[in-house]
């Protein structure tokens, strides 16, 4: 696979103050909780 199809398959969204790069297909993400271990 080209890197441009695979690049074209991500975005990246920021929750609180990290970001997280994640598939297209993942949308409406919403921060539940988090801790010291991290986000959920």
């Amino acid at each position: 696979m080209s890197k441009s199809k695979v690049d074209n398959q991500f975005y990246s969204v920021e929750v609180g103050d990290s970001t997280f790069t994640v598939l297209k297909r993942y949308q409406n993400l919403k921060p539940i909780g988090s801790g010291a271990q991290g986000i959920v």
